[in-house]
């Protein structure tokens, strides 16, 4: 696909949904930065207070949780290359909550051998909607959107 062709795609979709493929672009720039330079908990707490600011109250959306995962896997697809499972779930998860929406990003992992290997997702009533994967990870971590509380 071209730059154009993406453009397109774009702008064929309705106005949430572009909003939704911007803050995710935005989102996904902007964290992994500042996982670079931040402490974890510090980036969950940033986003709790962003996602609670003035500007973002009462906003419902009209997009389905499973939509905007969509959205945001598919901008991640289109714009990024080698986007970390961990920031495409922080992102999703930030969209999702500021829409209103209950969600979970999850972290889980498993030692293959002499390896650890981690990864995160994101839940909507107990299913995954972005984050899927073939191998089975414990939850090691669940995370609700309340200042960076771990619920687990």
């Amino acid at each position: 696909m071209t730059f154009w062709s993406d453009l397109k795609r774009v702008l064929a979709l309705g106005a949430a949904e572009q909003m939704v493929v911007v803050q995710a672009s935005v989102l996904f720039c902007l964290l992994r930065v500042a996982l670079r330079f931040f402490s974890f908990t510090s980036i969950l707490r940033l986003l709790d207070r962003c996602g609670r600011a003035r500007v973002w109250r009462g906003r419902a959306s009209s997009l389905t949780p499973d939509r905007v995962a969509q959205l945001v896997e598919a901008s991640a697809r289109r714009a990024w290359t080698g986007l970390s499972c961990l920031v495409k779930a922080l992102t999703a998860s930030f969209l999702l909550q500021r829409r209103g929406m209950q969600v979970e990003m999850v972290i889980g992992a498993v030692k293959r051998g002499a390896q650890l290997h981690a990864h995160a997702w994101v839940r909507h009533d107990g299913r995954i909607l972005l984050g899927a994967t073939s191998e089975r990870y414990p939850d090691l971590c669940v995370f609700d959107g309340q200042a960076g509380e771990e619920i687990t």
